[in-house]
């Protein structure tokens, strides 16, 4: 199987990773100081005791990866929300019937501008719960193993077995979720625990929960996210290690 990753970050580096790993063809579309230095030194994900190597093929941009008329069965969007408009549009000039492709962004309506333009039937939303950073760009550390992947059809009709059999079989525990707005509004409800507040003040969540107005923001904004949940008629979830 052949597999593009556009993104190829932290969250990208570590699927890409951990797919090239396991044999499959793989090409990363990745920036420069990135792409230099996974094209010279490969890329390692380092989950507890376990190191996965691997030399997947790397590119800088989605156009790059499709020269000489070279085809992919799924493509992992990756990029950061905030890149989203810029890959939409590569891809929409570049392939305009793309393959299935899985959504693992942060946020709300993602998916949606995909969707919109390539169709329910070639989107599936994925949501990752495994914290993972990483270093000098080819190296990817699992900051704890006892997450997941959690995937969901855009429409009721899909089946998306397949690609939930594809991340167990190379040691990622994944999961198939019925409802993906239910999914990413789940996640987006845990993104926002001690984190936002966190970030302005540049105070640790301990020190956030523990002082009264802080605490009082948090929680009042927990509060409105649900009510909106609610009024949406969206039901949490419970996601891979976050039971």
């Amino acid at each position: 199987m052949d597999i593009l990753v556009f993104g190829a970050g932290a969250v990208g580096g570590y699927l890409g990773g951990r797919l090239a790993h396991a044999g499959y063809n793989v090409t990363l579309v990745a920036r420069g100081q990135a792409a230099a230095a996974i094209q010279k030194h490969g890329l390692t994900v380092i989950e507890e005791q376990q190191q996965y190597f691997s030399k997947p093929t790397v590119v800088t941009s989605f156009r790059q990866a499709l020269v000489d008329d070279a085809h992919f069965d799924l493509i992992l969007l990756c990029m950061k929300s905030y890149d989203v408009t810029a890959a939409l549009n590569e891809m929409v000039a570049f392939s305009p019937s793309p393959p299935p492709m899985i959504t693992f962004q942060n946020g709300i309506g993602i998916e949606e501008t995909f969707v919109n333009e390539f169709g329910f039937e070639n989107v599936i939303a994925g949501s990752l719960t495994t914290p993972i950073s990483h270093e000098a760009y080819r190296t990817i550390i699992v900051e704890r193993i006892d997450r997941g992947l959690a995937l969901a059809p855009t429409e009721a009709k899909q089946d998306i077995s397949r690609w939930v059999n594809l991340f167990t079989g190379v040691g990622i525990e994944s999961v198939d979720l019925k409802e993906y707005r239910s999914m990413k509004w789940s996640k987006a409800l845990l993104n926002m625990i001690g984190n936002a507040t966190s970030a302005i003040l540049n105070r640790h969540p301990k020190v956030i929960y523990g002082f009264q107005p802080t605490y009082k923001i948090e929680r009042d904004m927990l509060k409105e996210t649900l009510s909106v949940m609610k009024g949406l008629k969206i039901k949490g979830i419970d996601l891979p290690g976050e039971v």
